[in-house]
């Protein structure tokens, strides 16, 4: 477009320079015009006054036979004149030339065309132009003499000379305007270059600019509006970058900004090649710190710990805000070793302390890193998603640590994805089923119920593990449709059992942290009893001590619907979470199961033993039972039954078995 504009401007300039110049040169031609008619005037006197003359002396004879021949008369009269002088008759014949020397008898006419020798005869003051018999171009000044017998003078001279000096001033006019006009097209090209260069360039700023760098800066210096609109465009490209690319809690540049920044940070020139690291930081349990001081405490120290990390940030190194509690960033150094060290002083950074309103929180990390070089050609995508992969793996390990991605990595994730596909299938393929773990009264060694756990028998690999089950279908989200066929299927059981006619016990059905959080849990609890037809008071959902402290106040108005509806809540594993005692009195819970860690270690661990002993009491003064799990002795049976506690469940009564082996052992 303004490359358009540049040669419209130069086509403008150069008609208004031509329109000027013909201009000028209209003028120029009339004035040269007026000097031509007032030479032919000049001229023209001449040829009156040597007519008159000739009147004259013609005057003197009275007798026409007297009057001497035209040629006599002619060389009487000084030729002071540059043309030729004559005198013709009616017939246009010369009659006398002033600058004829030869005798010539043979007859001669003013010109050969029949036509304009008219011209010549009977004219009064007369100018016309004609040629010779040579060709040449003439003009003649004719006056008619008065009193001859039919004579006409004429003056005649050619153009050439007649015009010579006009003619030369009208070259050297022509020649000055051509000068003239050559310049003023190189001055105007100039000078359009002077006002259409900034702007062209301004317009490649600005297609920068559209294309994604934001790294631009427009040329100021332009003495004009174009600086002016140069300065304009800067100051909004600084608020565009601010408003669009600046995360607006830890101002640090967001992820889009990163995206766009990151090929120009790999390809930049350096003294050195070295290797770049991308690192994806995700901060474990941050909304621990939420829950302690609140979402803008959060927010604090969201800008407490990325000002830490920024100062050891190298310039050409950029970090920025992911999502979340999490930050992206790209590291260089000029060897692996000196890059893996980079990336274990970072975790170290990481995990020091920050202290926020008046609390100290000594952060957990789960880092991933991806190594690599500007020579391999990698997709930003591609290195963020490998990043993200390694970071997922630390987590899967517990986090507070960092990984860099390897191949392996790619390996396992790929067999995790193979085994959520499987996981899938075997919904529809009905691999799932459940055994059943009795739990007993520890005084009278009566089922009061059973524990529903789901066991998958691949056709392929075999019996999966539990944890291998629970924790794929967690981070696939499958665990709410495994966890309802659970339920429905525990469910109906149970009421198999009460219509075979064996005493009602209390099936129990362990809840996931994803299940409770969905908003339609309760809903899809009450709608598989009606389906069943099985009494809520024989159902118990056990929650673990985790969960239910997450999201505390929407789990707890959920767990207090459940029980008004009739079913039992237990907390599962407790003594291994960090609720407190505050929340565990609100909680509408029936019993409260120890973990089978403080259980194994009883009688020989003092401390196991006094923490089985703490939460049996405390479970008594709240008035809710205890379930003792993992039981696997005798000894460790006499000893919780002397403390108080009032059922148990473990491999000393039975291990998980099928539906009919609890009917013919424990219902019987």
């Amino acid at each position: 477009m303004f490359k358009s504009i540049k040669s419209q401007l130069l086509i403008n300039y150069f008609i208004i320079v031509l329109i000027a110049f013909m201009a000028l040169a209209i003028v120029t031609d009339h004035k040269l015009q007026e000097f031509m008619d007032f030479t032919n005037g000049q001229y023209m006197e001449r040829v009156c006054a040597r007519a008159y003359g000739i009147e004259k002396r013609l005057e003197r004879y009275s007798n026409p036979h007297e009057i001497p021949s035209p040629s006599a008369i002619l060389n009487s009269f000084d030729n002071n004149l540059n043309g030729e002088s004559l005198i013709i008759n009616d017939n246009g014949l010369i009659l006398a030339r002033s600058n004829s020397t030869e005798e010539n008898n043979e007859p001669q006419y003013i010109t050969n065309n029949v036509e304009e020798r008219a011209k010549f005869a009977n004219q009064v003051k007369r100018i016309e132009k004609y040629k010779n018999e040579a060709g040449t171009k003439m003009v003649a000044f004719i006056e008619k003499i008065d009193g001859s017998p039919d004579w006409t003078y004429i003056y005649s001279i050619s153009e050439y000379d007649l015009y010579s000096q006009i003619n030369t001033v009208k070259y050297t006019l022509l020649l000055a305007l051509a000068i003239c006009f050559v310049f003023m097209s190189l001055f105007i090209y100039l000078f359009s270059n002077r006002i259409t260069l900034p702007i062209i360039k301004l317009k490649e700023v600005f297609e920068e600019a559209a294309d994604g760098n934001f790294h631009v800066k427009a040329n100021e210096s332009t003495p004009n509006e174009i600086g002016k609109a140069a300065q304009s465009f800067n100051r909004m490209i600084a608020k565009i970058k601010n408003l669009t690319y600046t995360d607006s809690i830890t101002e640090l540049h967001n992820f889009n900004w990163f995206l766009l920044d990151l090929p120009y940070k790999i390809e930049r020139p350096r003294e050195e090649e070295g290797l770049f690291a991308l690192v994806i930081i995700s901060i474990d349990d941050f909304k621990k710190i939420n829950g302690v001081i609140g979402y803008e405490g959060g927010n604090e120290a969201l800008r407490v710990f990325s000002n830490n990390l920024k100062e050891i940030m190298q310039d050409e190194e950029i970090i920025a805000r992911y999502y979340g509690d999490e930050f992206i960033l790209l590291l260089w150094a000029s060897n692996r070793d000196e890059l893996e060290k980079s990336i274990h002083n970072l975790w170290q950074k990481c995990s020091e302390k920050i202290n926020i309103r008046g609390n100290s929180f000594k952060l957990k990390n789960s880092i991933g890193a991806r190594i690599f070089s500007r020579h391999d050609k990698l997709i930003s995508q591609k290195i963020i998603h490998q990043a993200t992969l390694a970071k997922i793996m630390v987590k899967k390990q517990g986090g507070d640590n960092y990984i860099v991605y390897n191949q392996e990595i790619d390996n396992i994730i790929r067999e995790e994805q193979k085994l959520e596909i499987e996981l899938e299938n075997a919904l529809d393929e009905h691999e799932f089923y459940l055994l059943y773990q009795p739990v007993v009264d520890i005084a009278t060694g009566k089922t009061q119920g059973v524990e529903a756990l789901v066991r998958w028998n691949h056709k392929v690999y075999g019996k999966i593990p539990i944890i291998t089950i629970i924790k794929t279908a967690e981070q696939s989200g499958l665990i709410l449709d495994i966890g309802k066929w659970v339920l429905k299927e525990a469910c109906q059981q149970n009421k198999k059992w009460q219509l075979e006619g064996y005493d009602p016990i209390i099936v129990s059905v362990n809840v996931s942290a994803l299940q409770l959080d969905h908003p339609d849990f309760v809903e899809l609890v009450k709608k598989i009893l009606e389906e069943t037809e099985l009494e809520p008071k024989y159902l118990e959902l056990e929650i673990t001590e985790t969960v239910a402290m997450e999201n505390v106040t929407e789990n707890l108005k959920k767990m207090k619907q459940l029980k008004e509806i009739g079913i039992g809540i237990a907390i599962d594993d407790f003594g291994t979470g960090y609720s407190s005692l505050a929340y565990l009195a609100e909680l509408p819970i029936d019993k409260l199961k120890v973990d089978r860690s403080f259980i194994k270690d009883v009688p020989e661990c003092a401390d196991s033993m006094e923490i089985v002993n703490t939460i049996i009491n405390l479970a008594k003064s709240m008035r809710i039972k205890v379930t003792a799990e993992g039981v696997e002795t005798m000894h460790q049976h006499g000893l919780l039954s002397k403390t108080g506690c009032d059922l148990v469940q473990g491999y000393l009564i039975s291990k998980p078995r099928e539906s009919n082996y609890i009917e013919q052992k424990f219902l019987a």
